[in-house]
């Protein structure tokens, strides 16, 4: 296929299991007067390489074979990203995030004097077409450790550029989150959610398998769920500067889940993200208080789980794994650690290694669990299937079509999602008392 016609870049697909370890290969003409000018073009030094090939050539290749101008190999081996120009960088400011995602990727380190070369670009980050930003960004955002990337990025003065939307969040808060204010808090989230993500099976014993299936089936293309779910965690609460304000003395953010999911929405169209994620990221952020919100209660009813997994419909798992991470985010790593085999009991349940400070914490866990347990409940689903339709409404409660219609069908579903009714004929039963009573 052609991905470059202009620049002479195509890309050739193997089939599925032809290859072990290669799936494409990518390739483009020389451009400039000869290879060397052509590696005198690339990024990094450790893409500045080149080899020969010929039919006759074996499957061992000699060091003295590859052509290598800009001592690359030597970068390799050092797992040194390094940039030889400004001149390069400034040529496709890309390159920019592109050295924090190959980064992150390979497992690297990036050079001091190319860290510089970055800084100095900083304020050109964000020109490339935001397709381009994205892609990269999905790369980096995918790999376990993000949260150490995205600091990097923080202290090169790009990340900023790229997410113009969280520049307030440095300094808001400082009184209730420390140094950094709602920065540091959402950098700590990503870190949770990778801590997660690595750490699912000890976190939820029983829904493990499920959720790893949940995540791995929510793929749609331009981001990979991983990847969703860590922007989610570091720009759930990016809304928080323009709605902070002291309310008795205390410090509140009143509508920052509902602004922050216009800000989410604008920031992913923006981006160019498919439509799919840019809704479910809007949900995300719309919601992330509902699981704390039904922590503060004695008991979550099951009236309460209905109407908050018809909300989220098929949102929910995304949320309820952001709001782990939110609420983890409070607790320092090795004291998450240690209370992980606590995280499955019904909430409030607790033992001695649990601090008076901790217990909040850990009911939202808990609750978050709670509902993760509900969500992948086949016996008992929080939305159970309609065991009627309209024409049943109209026929028992002698209505035309119209609204009411739908009113009764939600209330005969509600019933049904607090196991108050099972079966059709019970839902029958229901709606001709109803009628019985003068509804």
């Amino acid at each position: 296929m052609t991905l470059d016609d202009q620049n002479g870049v195509f890309r050739v697909v193997f089939p599925k299991g032809r290859f072990k370890n290669v799936r494409q290969v990518d390739a483009s003409l020389i451009q400039g007067r000869g290879i060397l000018e052509d590696l005198g073009r690339r990024d990094f030094t450790i893409n500045s390489m080149a080899l020969e090939l010929s039919p006759g050539m074996g499957a061992a290749v000699s060091a003295r074979d590859v052509l290598d101008p800009y001592d690359g190999r030597s970068d390799l081996a050092k797992k040194t990203i390094r940039c030889r120009a400004k001149s390069i960088m400034a040529k496709d400011p890309l390159r920019l995030l592109r050295a924090f995602r190959i980064a992150a990727q390979l497992g690297f380190g990036l050079e001091a004097k190319t860290l510089r070369t970055i800084a100095g670009l900083k304020k050109s980050a964000a020109s490339p077409a935001a397709e381009r930003i994205k892609t990269e960004l999905a790369g980096l955002f995918s790999i376990n450790g993000a949260g150490r990337w995205v600091r990097a990025m923080d202290k090169a003065g790009v990340l900023m550029e790229i997410f113009p939307e969280m520049k307030k969040t440095r300094t808001c808060a400082k009184v209730y989150y420390g140094q950094g204010g709602v920065l540091a808090h959402s950098l700590a989230t990503l870190d949770r959610m990778d801590f997660l993500l690595e750490h699912s099976a000890e976190a939820f014993p029983s829904q493990g398998a499920k959720i790893r299936q949940g995540i791995s089936e929510n793929a749609f293309g331009d981001a990979p769920f991983p990847a969703f779910l860590r922007l989610c965690a570091f720009l759930h609460d990016v809304a928080k500067p323009e709605t902070a304000g002291l309310i008795d003395g205390r410090l509140r953010f009143f509508r920052h889940d509902e602004i922050g999911a216009e800000r989410i929405s604008a920031l992913f169209k923006r981006l160019r993200f498919s439509r799919h994620w840019t809704e479910a990221a809007a949900a995300v952020v719309a919601h992330h208080l509902r699981p704390g919100n039904l922590a503060a209660n004695q008991n979550v009813s099951e009236r309460a789980s209905y109407r908050f997994f018809r909300d989220l419909g098929d949102h929910a798992l995304a949320l309820l794994l952001v709001c782990w991470a939110d609420h983890a985010s409070y607790m320092p790593e090795h004291r998450l650690r240690r209370h992980l085999r606590l995280l499955g009991r019904p909430p409030g349940t607790f033992d001695g290694s649990v601090s008076e400070d901790e217990k909040k914490t850990v009911r939202h866990l808990q609750v978050v669990s709670l509902l993760l347990k509900r969500l992948f409940d086949e016996n008992n689903k929080p939305v159970p299937d309609p065991v009627i339709n309209g024409r049943d409404v109209m026929r028992i409660l002698r209505l035309k079509p119209g609204p009411e219609v739908g009113v009764w069908l939600e209330r005969v579903r509600e019933a049904q999602g607090r196991r108050k009714i099972k079966t059709r004929a019970e839902a029958l039963a229901y709606l001709s008392k109803s009628r019985a009573v003068g509804r």
